[in-house]
């Protein structure tokens, strides 16, 4: 039996070690026959009340095992414990683990049973005399056990395990009533009269954390695994108020007996003022930063507990995990900065993408993505159990003023201050704090949980093992088990499924243990190095603590709320137009994360959903990635001579090589043909010929998978697009590369527009209006590639879509009627501003009256915008490109229009640095790419694609 005190290199007994990794031993087995002798007639259960899944019973069948195991619990207490404890109060709390557990055990198979009995005749409703007469039957018990026979296994390995670490338990304490009186002051005398496990995750044999009640009232919680964590992290906090922390943290009693511990209870408690609460959000930002410098993890809403305006964190068991190389091998180092070494990894705040509870996130009463089971329609005979959101009930990670829990999202200020302080006071220790010996060190030595997959997926396996066709057989709940080795991304989570699979036939959560110095891990023979330690990784991150790293923190922090920076509208002299973009250029060197030759951005995006946000490395795509990125940095290196940003520019196209061909889209500004149409502009900028050949290399892949692939024939993703960037390339250096691009996508343009009259909105365009995906798009590409390769685009041709472009909009209405969602949006991509550049672009190259006429149309729609009230600054689908009608206007001779010249000197900043929008077409680097266009009027339009040009607005490029 599981219990001895053999406690190995100092990881929690029952446990089987392959040098740095840990894992739990399956309980033997020995009660069988016990388990089914306690199956005797008793009082109908109750399971079957339709109050059952929030009030869980050990009636019935569950009172008759509990009640045994009980006195056996008592006994045994009774056999070696003195007068400092009551055997049958503390039997009696103990048990309400066991009954909870068997409920949740028997719920799904007794609830099939009854809807059979249903069918079968023998039971209308939930207490029919029948169906209770038949589960009270002796004979019957029985067979419904011979029926589940995996089911009975399971009763008798959680009664067993259950026994074990219960008298484990006991034992323990009594070993440690002498420290426990000289560290918490519960005398050892005073009586044991309550034992109630948590609702924590079991481990190592079904170990769970207690907590104890005394006879004198005093608390203590038993943790059934090493707290040396735990105690080290107390001697940071305080390190951290000696340094000058304004609102100090209180650190909580520990005892580490190297395989389980003793820890301080903490009650919960309310805060007496409105001032205590801000006090409580300051200091819960400290701690943010203590945790997150020294990788703390999985800090939820049940591992922080708001005592009065103290945080405490209960649970520090991830403090230092080591990090470990994601299933993605070519991940980023800005994809790493995420996961790794940013404030998202202590899982203390709210998720951007709204998928985790954080300590500071979750709300009582809310519904969470985590299921649970519910039995649905009880008392009637469609009784069943379904899958159902699990809903929080009380947040004890949130403060309290009187009866009411306050929200962390109004005091997100006082969160971020908090956080300032925490990280100043850990700079002033932080030589200390690294030195030999010091509190990374000892740090290092203790004992640290490996999280090689979520806690929920582990749960959702044994929830699924429990379901009655698996406990009928018992190979289908082995298979359930064994989905950890088919659903393995990894060789190092492969090599771990066996170790993981003997965790969960005991029913456990799998638990695997390593120091927090551990450099690599082994299962079997096979070894697997960490990517860092977590002790080097804490170091690195008190090494790359400063202003910057600072700032995006706290851009983190806000952003996790939902909290951007307002936007100001300021007024610029064309003279400082290049000084406010060298600003820009400025915060992007600030915000990059950097490595010895590569650069790449953090930043928040839509999530999968639509609804919420997700925060990650900036793609390799010209719209908001590293091309237009870098395509920024090259413009803003030839306006100010600043080698800096060229050098950021370089480091950003090495980034974008490892990934732009991965990119499953071909369109220029989502797909490769960003790289066939921003290279050759880069090429020339940063002197750099091998970025051509780079074009001509993604162009020949275009060409290949051109007429295999849907592509549409919009300017965003599809063959207008295409078109233009072919001519990008085309213009810097003819090949056959860039020849057979233009051919190849001549042909699908020539085709579109040869089947005007047929062609639907959706199959060949997004839309009908518009520049980014209407015929605006495709008219300007077409006008472009006939005055450059008119035997590739007849005259004709460009004639009928300027034609069925200007027809329209007509009755000027300038986006789609049926497209509730741009309904009368006027911006770039949807509306009128877009139409009247693309209508511009194409007559400087077309000689059309009609165009001209259609631009000044378009003009006078957009002149009657208000640009201090779009909300969006950028390129795409604000301001700036709105702006950027204003240049093209003056550069055409259509100025002289007060609105319109007005935009030409207006600009967007920020009254904070990291927006986590670094990108081109919605970001800083497309703010500043207009400001740069401001200045000079020359520098090619990225709106109309415009190819690299000399001093000219455009280039005539000979056949």
């Amino acid at each position: 039996m599981p219990g001895s005190d053999q406690t190995g290199r100092g990881f929690p007994p029952g446990f089987l070690e392959t040098e740095d990794c840990a894992i739990a031993e399956v309980p033997f087995l020995p009660n069988t026959a016990e388990v089914v002798r306690v199956l005797k007639p008793t009082n109908a259960p109750t399971w079957a009340s339709p109050g059952w899944v929030l009030n869980r019973s050990t009636g019935g069948l569950i009172k008759s095992i509990v009640l045994s195991f009980r006195r056996q619990v008592s006994a045994d207490l009774d056999q070696f414990i003195g007068a400092n404890l009551s055997a049958k109060k503390v039997s009696a709390s103990l048990a309400r683990a066991l009954g909870d557990e068997l409920d949740e055990l028997l719920f799904r198979p007794l609830t099939l049973e009854k809807r059979i009995a249903d069918l079968e005749g023998r039971g209308t409703d939930w207490a029919h005399a029948d169906f209770r007469d038949h589960l009270e039957d002796r004979r019957s018990q029985r067979e419904f056990f011979e029926n589940y026979p995996a089911l009975l296994r399971q009763v008798h390995l959680r009664c067993d395990r259950w026994l074990a670490a219960s008298l484990e338990m006991v034992r323990r304490l009594q070993n440690d009533r002498g420290c426990i009186e000289e560290e918490f002051g519960i005398a050892a005398a005073d009586r044991l009269v309550a034992a109630r496990a948590t609702s924590g995750d079991p481990h190592s044999g079904g170990r769970r954390v207690t907590r104890l009640r005394f006879a004198s009232g005093a608390e203590l919680i038993y943790k059934p695994r090493p707290l040396g964590s735990t105690k080290v992290f107390q001697d940071l906090i305080g390190a951290m108020n000696r340094a000058g922390l304004k609102d100090s943290l209180r650190t909580v009693c520990v005892i580490n007996r190297t395989s389980y511990g003793w820890m301080e209870h903490v009650r919960c408690n309310s805060c007496r003022s409105d001032a205590a609460v801000s006090r409580y959000f300051r200091r819960a930002g400290s701690l943010l930063a203590a945790l997150h410098v020294m990788g703390g993890s999985d800090c939820h809403f049940e591992n922080l507990i708001a005592a009065g305006e103290q945080p405490i964190v209960v649970d520090l068991e991830t403090l230092l995990a080591p990090q470990f190389k994601a299933a993605d091998r070519s991940a980023s180092a800005a994809a790493e900065t995420v996961r790794d070494s940013s404030v998202l990894g202590v899982g203390m705040l709210p998720s951007i993408d709204g998928k985790e509870l954080g300590a500071l996130a979750a709300a009582p009463g809310q519904n969470t993505q985590l299921m649970t089971l519910a039995l649905v329609d009880a008392g009637l005979p469609e009784a069943r159990v379904e899958r159902v959101a699990w809903q929080l009930g009380d947040v004890a990670s949130l403060p309290r003023r009187g009866t009411v829990r306050v929200p962390a999202i109004d005091y997100v200020a006082e969160i971020e201050a908090g956080y300032s302080d925490g990280y100043s006071a850990l700079q002033r220790i932080r030589q200390p704090l690294a030195a030999a010996g010091g509190i990374l060190d000892q740090l290092g030595g203790q004992a640290v949980r490996l999280v090689l997959r979520p806690t929920a997926y582990y749960a959702d396996m044994l929830r699924e093992s429990t379901h009655p066709s698996a406990l009928h057989d018992a190979i289908q709940a082995d298979r359930i088990l064994a989905a950890s080795w088919t659903n393995a991304p990894d060789a190092l989570r492969l090599a771990a499924a066996p170790f993981e699979l003997r965790q969960l036939r005991a029913a456990d959560i799998p638990y695997f243990s390593v120091r927090g110095a551990s450099s690599s891990i082994g299962f079997g023979p096979t070894r697997f190095r960490f990517a860092r330690s977590g002790r080097n990784a804490a170091a690195e991150r008190l090494k790359g603590m400063g202003d910057n790293d600072l700032e995006r923190q706290l851009g983190l922090i806000r952003a996790t709320f939902g909290i951007q920076p307002s936007t100001i509208i300021d007024v610029v002299q064309r003279s400082r137009a290049v000084d406010e973009a060298k600003l820009i250029g400025e915060q992007l060197i600030s915000e990059a994360i950097t490595t010895s030759d590569a650069a790449s951005w953090l930043q928040l995006s839509p999530g999968d959903d639509g609804a919420s946000n997700a925060i990650g490395p900036v793609q390799g795509s010209l719209y908001d990635g590293l091309l237009g990125i870098a395509l920024f940095l090259g413009q803003l290196d030839a306006a100010t001579g600043d080698g800096r940003f060229a050098t950021l520019a370089h480091m950003a196209l090495r980034e974008t090589r490892s990934r732009t061909f991965e990119q499953s889209g071909l369109g220029v500004f989502d797909g490769l043909g960003g790289v066939v149409y921003s290279l050759p502009h880069l090429a020339r900028l940063l002197g750099d010929d091998n970025l051509i050949e780079q074009a001509e290399q993604a162009a020949e892949e275009i060409t290949l998978r051109l007429d295999d692939t849907r592509v549409t024939a919009d300017l965003v993703s599809g063959t207008a697009g295409l078109v233009l960037a072919g001519l990008s390339l085309h213009a810097v250096r003819r090949s056959s590369a860039s020849e057979r691009l233009l051919q190849a996508t001549a042909r699908h343009l020539r085709n579109a527009i040869e089947d005007m009259e047929n062609t639907q909105v959706g199959s060949k365009l997004p839309f009908s209006r518009g520049a980014a995906h209407g015929w605006s798009g495709v008219m300007l590409a077409s006008a472009r590639l006939s005055s450059v390769l008119p035997e590739l685009m007849p005259q004709e041709l460009v004639h009928a879509v300027i034609s069925t472009e200007l027809n329209i909009t007509s009755s000027d209405r300038w986006t789609d009627p049926d497209d509730d969602l741009h309904r009368d949006q006027a911006t770039w991509c949807h509306g009128a501003p877009g139409i009247a550049l693309c209508r511009i672009a194409a007559a400087q190259v077309n000689n059309s009256e009609d165009l001209v006429d259609g631009a000044l149309k378009a003009l006078v729609a957009t002149e009657l915008l208000q640009l201090d009230h779009m909300q969006e600054p950028g390129l795409c689908h604000g301001s700036m490109g709105v702006t950027n009608i204003g240049i093209a206007a003056s550069a055409m001779n259509l100025g002289g229009r007060p609105q319109v010249d007005c935009m030409v000197w207006q600009r967007f900043s920020s009254n904070a640095p990291h927006l986590f929008r670094p990108g081109l077409m919605t970001g800083l680097a497309g703010i500043g790419y207009g400001l740069l266009r401001m200045a000079d009027p020359s520098i090619p339009d990225v709106l109309t694609l415009d190819p690299p040009s000399y001093g000219k607005r455009y280039v005539r490029l000979d056949v």
